[in-house]
């Protein structure tokens, strides 16, 4: 079988898979050199190549698919090989790239989604971070599809991006008939745009068109990639509310637009982080923050502000009570008493000279069922010089915000608590009564319409994170979205989706979801 996924001339010819030979790609000299691959036919046109019916075809002409020019030359050369004549695309990592060619090999519907996202990365129109862990079961996530798709057809038509994400109409009962949930749009002379929300309303975000497509560019906002803190379980929950139509407001909606800066804060906090509209990254340090669309990236920098104001309040109101405590009913103890004091003060003092930031320490508590609970000693609640903290931990934390949110994790119940959420269950898929539980919810009619799932990966019985199944992209105590689905022969099965890369999904039955995870966490929504 030969597949013509032509774009300026490129040719990609299938093998017959008992060959076992490489997949060789047929492609102009002139092409690898090309900036304008997505000029030229349409997403659905590409996918209409690998089999893909379209229920409203795009319309092309004779000239859009052939080139009236002259025959280019061709050389033949692997899928690989072809990646690593593209501009950015070729700075990838060699052993995740190819993995990225052994999907555009398999001459399918996502090969077609691949190429199309690569032919945007090659162009500098979406970073190459979407091409990391690939793996052997994985596929593009819906949300991701879909933009790439629009992505790629807007650049394709000479159209700005931010039009076909937020289309201007001129009447809102119109243009609510015509979006879909978690669509936003724009009403002819308002500022602020508006979602629709899932009950069919036109709900109105606290920003403008314009910064909205600063924060929340096509693609980007489904292809956040972790960086080198430990928030796992932050993304994870970031990542399910975001890819959730009927919840993505939320998060929208922690962003207000002012004349010259943006607020952020948590939907259910107290905290709020502002950066000014020409600087949206202003003090957002590049390795401590995942990588993405600037408003994923302020979500989670706002999560460990939020962090550090309540550990604050929970530390003071801690220490005063235990000294008007200790003063009531031991007031002999004067020993005790001076040393919560002088605690007291040095954190105080630390806390406002500049010269060092004090951290609360924390640390899985067995007796509290693994979460995170304060450490205390004799004079209460323990903390440390940031610094110091840094050492310890091998990795530079530059603030206070970044430890609470990066140094040993954190629990996915209290991320969905700062979201307003309060129907929170958390199963143990080793308890026989838990685990029925949650797969009689997980198996349940509308259960992605009812609940977002997140999940905690188990120990590997070493280090954290250490690969257990990298055909399925999992790896140990480490924090994961989850989505059931029904598959084109009604069986219920999972996709599954590792923070350290949002753009893929691997896919997996529910006897490999209980074999990897240990706990899952199950969120109805508002």
């Amino acid at each position: 079988m030969e597949v013509n996924n032509s774009i300026n001339n490129k040719k990609i010819s299938s093998i017959n898979k008992t060959e076992k030979k490489p997949q060789e790609i047929s492609i102009s000299t002139d092409t690898a050199k090309s900036q304008n691959t997505t000029n030229n036919i349409p997403a659905d046109l590409l996918k209409a190549y690998v089999g893909i019916n379209n229920s409203s075809p795009i319309q092309t002409t004779n000239e859009q698919v052939q080139q009236k020019t002259k025959e280019p030359e061709y050389t033949e050369m692997t899928a690989f090989e072809y990646l690593n004549t593209l501009p950015n695309v070729k700075q990838t990592f060699q052993k995740e790239l190819k993995a990225v060619a052994d999907v555009m090999e398999k001459m399918d519907v996502e090969s077609s989604n691949v190429e199309m996202m690569v032919n945007l990365v090659a162009e500098g129109k979406l970073w190459r971070g979407v091409l990391r862990y690939f793996c052997e079961n994985g596929r593009m996530s819906k949300p991701m599809e879909d933009d790439v798709v629009k992505l790629y057809e807007a650049y394709g038509y000479g159209e700005k991006p931010i039009d076909r994400q937020v289309p201007t109409y001129s009447d809102k009962n119109f243009a609510v008939s015509f979006v879909n949930v978690g669509d936003t749009f724009e009403i002819e002379g308002e500022k602020n745009i508006y979602v629709k929300n899932k009950d069919g309303e036109a709900h109105q975000l606290k920003v403008s068109k314009e910064l909205f497509g600063e924060l929340f560019p096509l693609a980007e906002r489904f292809s956040c990639v972790q960086g080198a803190a430990g928030d796992c379980y932050l993304l994870s929950t970031l990542n399910s509310i975001m890819e959730n139509p009927s919840q993505r407001y939320l998060i929208y909606d922690m962003f207000e637009e002012t004349d010259d800066s943006v607020n952020v804060k948590m939907p259910n906090g107290e905290a709020v982080y502002t950066v000014p509209k020409d600087n949206l990254r202003q003090g957002i340090d590049k390795w401590q923050h995942m990588q993405g669309a600037t408003g994923m990236i302020l979500a989670e920098h706002v999560y460990g502000e939020e962090l550090k104001l309540q550990y604050e309040h929970e530390f003071y109101n801690f220490m005063n009570s235990e000294i008007e405590r200790l003063e009531a009913e031991d007031p002999d103890n004067i020993e005790k008493i001076e040393g919560y004091k002088k605690r007291l003060a040095d954190f105080d003092k630390q806390n406002s000279d500049g010269t060092t930031l004090p951290v609360l320490i924390r640390f899985e508590n067995p007796d509290a069922q693994g979460k995170l609970t304060f450490q205390t000693d004799e004079h209460g609640i323990m903390f440390k010089d940031l610094k110091s903290a840094n050492k310890e931990l091998h990795r530079k934390l530059s603030t206070q915000a970044d430890f609470y949110r990066g140094s040993v994790g954190g629990d996915l119940d209290v991320v969905m608590k700062s979201f307003g959420y309060d129907d929170i269950q958390e199963y143990k898929t080793g308890n026989s009564e838990q685990e029925q539980a949650i797969k009689d919810i997980l198996f349940s009619n509308d259960a992605n319409n009812n609940y977002i799932f997140t999940a905690g990966s188990l120990s590997d019985g070493s280090l954290t994170e250490q690969p257990i199944a990298k055909e399925y992209s999992i790896y140990g105590e480490h924090a994961y979205k989850i989505a059931p689905f029904n598959d084109k022969n009604g069986t219920v099965k999972f996709y599954v989706e590792n923070p350290w890369n949002a753009t893929q999904n691997s896919i997996m039955d529910y006897d490999k979801l209980k074999e990897f995870f240990e706990v899952i966490c199950a969120v109805k929504v508002k």
